[in-house]
């Protein structure tokens, strides 16, 4: 009996210490359900993990899931650029800075908004505080969409400070994250990642009408391999714009360069903000088109 005793109590030992390690495999990051404290004050990307009110909880924010997988996804544009990607929103420790988010609607009712779940996101997370004039804010939505992938604001036609990504999202019968999410060192980047660059590329104002390839409001039709390609082919994301004439080192005069853009860790030339920005203004979304913004320049409703 004895015997059978130490080793009932031997086993449990062994699975209370599987638990807590896979607990603490899980739990990588103490959650925040604020924006922390800045390292920097310039301009950067703020990552979001948001659940509607009735989702499930898959912690993506604190096992690491979305800021490796972002993180993959901006190492790749580094690649592309030539060595500037977007400034990442850190923690005083380095690490990215992932916020988390209940939202206060169900699954059911933000998909019935249809092309508007964006604008949804947008203007709830906007209310709890996520609009810092200074940061553009990539939402890893953990709910369903059956009329896109993800969203983005495309100023100045669609104004706004948020991209995001369905993670649920199910259209033309397919998942639209069913490849999951790159997180590991010898893994290359999935459509998860070409698409948070994709999304927040268009709520910087990219593609812009003056380039000479636009199409289909902030794409461009200079091939299926380039990562703003919208058309009748396969999207095949290999590229950023594509002989350098749309939206990258375009060199047109009068037309937004994603190059000069504030938001790169290490901007080529100039400090260009995304189209109908104001310096020192927040916004605040407000539904239905509306936004309220406050700052030393300007304030008011528009």
């Amino acid at each position: 009996m004895r015997v059978f005793l130490l080793s009932a109590a031997f086993l449990l030992g062994l699975i209370l210490m599987g638990v807590a390690a896979a607990a603490s495999a899980q739990q990588v990051a103490a959650r925040a359900t604020e924006d922390r404290p800045d390292v920097s004050r310039d301009y950067q990307v703020h990552l979001v993990y948001a659940v509607p009110k009735d989702g499930k909880d898959r912690n993506l924010d604190t096992d690491g899931t979305i800021a490796r997988s972002f993180s993959k996804a901006n190492e790749w544009f580094a690649e592309q650029s030539g060595g500037p990607g977007l400034r990442l929103d850190r923690a005083v420790d380095g690490s990215v800075d992932v916020s988390f988010v209940r939202l206060s609607q169900t699954d059911k009712q933000i998909r019935k908004a249809g092309a508007w779940v964006r604008d949804e996101i947008e203007k709830e997370i906007n209310a709890l505080g996520f609009n810092d004039p200074k940061k553009v804010y990539l939402v890893y939505y953990d709910g369903r969409s059956n009329f896109a992938c993800g969203g983005g604001a495309w100023p100045p036609k669609l104004k706004g400070n948020t991209a995001a990504l369905y993670l649920r999202g199910f259209v033309y019968g397919n998942a639209c994250y069913g490849v999951g999410f790159a997180t590991k060192d010898d893994q290359g980047p999935r459509y998860t990642e070409f698409a948070a660059i994709h999304e927040i590329f268009h709520t910087l104002g990219f593609v812009p009408e003056c380039s000479p390839h636009h199409t289909r409001a902030g794409h461009t039709s200079g091939g299926n391999t380039d990562l703003m390609y919208a058309g009748d082919q396969a999207w095949r994301p290999r590229r950023i714009d594509i002989g350098n004439d749309d939206y990258y080192r375009h060199g047109l005069d009068a037309c937004p360069d994603l190059a000069n853009s504030v938001f790169l860790d290490t901007p080529s030339s100039g400090t260009e903000l995304p189209p109908t920005w104001t310096a020192g203004v927040q916004c605040t979304y407000l539904g239905y088109g509306k936004r309220e913004c406050r700052g030393v320049e300007r304030a008011g409703a528009e």
